[in-house]
């Protein structure tokens, strides 16, 4: 079976609410042509602490993770069929 790729967008919001800050990342997975990657595994891992979160993308391709710890990221990607 070929084995597609898979691209990843991403937005990083942030929000800051008294002595505590948290943010949001978000986006969308899509295929080489473009076209949404429903149902992906997609996995944000806070690289200081090793700690994971996963959410799956919608029909659209997009997830979100909210609440999410300030810190530098580690995004990928999973699908049956594609490459990580």
């Amino acid at each position: 079976m070929p084995r597609n790729s898979i691209l990843i967008a991403f937005v990083l919001f942030s929000a800051v609410a008294r002595a505590q800050s948290t943010g949001t990342i978000g986006g969308f997975v899509t295929d080489p042509r473009g076209a949404a990657v429903p149902a992906a595994s997609v996995t944000a891992t806070l690289v200081s602490q090793n700690a994971s979160r996963t959410a799956t993308t919608g029909a659209d391709g997009i997830y979100v993770f909210n609440a999410m710890a300030p810190g530098t990221y580690r995004v990928s990607v999973e699908k049956p069929g594609f490459q990580q």
